[in-house]
């Protein structure tokens, strides 16, 4: 389980997170949701170590995060997926895929868990070859995605995958994403697309100004006026 206590960041002198709370458990796909500004992404980037944490705890199971740096946080099973993609663009496919391997500390193994990624996203396989900068913004999404899944990580961090994307394409990679929390993995989402995100989520948080304001089942907020009224706020 990923756990997020009464946690305080930001940047510099600027505090942006308030004592959030959350957590999510094995086989789950947790939302995070809100408007812009509302600490969604300082909250991942918090999780994985690209922010210092000022107060509070993160742990992944009995091991805390809080106050390692992001490589070490990586390496105990954290992938960070961030926004804008942060793809190789000189890099093929495949030499993209096999940074992964570095997430898990180990190329053990590595042979499988590239397979296991590649059955994700089965339009790779024949072009591994292919430079990632030559991609679509599409196809470079779900590569970030698969470069994550090679680590074999126990809990993923998505930010925004469907930002700048054709909504065909927002289609295919939450039919993916919906399939990626199985067995002992976490997904921790976050989305603007608030609908589209809760029909693959089982639970979700809206943060507002850096303090978590609501969290109920995907069902539930996909109803709650509280949703469109924390956007609007």
């Amino acid at each position: 389980m990923l756990s997020v206590h009464e946690v305080e960041s930001g940047y510099g002198l600027v505090p942006v997170l308030h004592g959030v709370s959350l957590q999510v458990a094995p086989g789950e796909i947790v939302a995070v949701l809100g408007p812009n500004g509302a600490g969604k992404s300082t909250l991942l980037r918090t999780i994985s170590g690209l922010l210092t944490l000022r107060s509070g705890s993160i742990s992944v199971g009995t091991t805390r995060l809080d106050g390692l740096p992001p490589h070490r946080v990586a390496r105990l099973g954290v992938a960070h997926v961030v926004e804008g993609r942060g793809i190789l663009p000189n890099l093929t496919i495949r030499e993209n895929l096999l940074l992964g391997s570095f997430l898990h500390g180990s190329r053990d193994g590595e042979k499988q868990r590239l397979d296991a990624a590649l059955d994700q996203f089965p339009w790779m396989r024949p072009r591994l070859s292919d430079l990632g900068g030559r991609l679509s913004g599409g196809q470079q999404q779900m590569l970030a995605i698969a470069r994550a899944l090679v680590g074999d990580p126990s809990v993923l961090l998505l930010d925004e995958p469907s930002l700048g994307l054709a909504p065909l394409v927002i289609d295919e990679l939450f039919e993916v994403i919906g399939r990626l929390a199985t067995g002992e993995r976490a997904v921790l989402i976050v989305e603007q697309h608030v609908h589209r995100c809760l029909e693959v989520a089982t639970r979700g948080y809206v943060l507002q100004r850096g303090r978590v304001v609501l969290t109920d089942t995907a069902e539930a907020l996909r109803t709650d006026e509280r949703i469109e009224q924390a956007y609007l706020s």
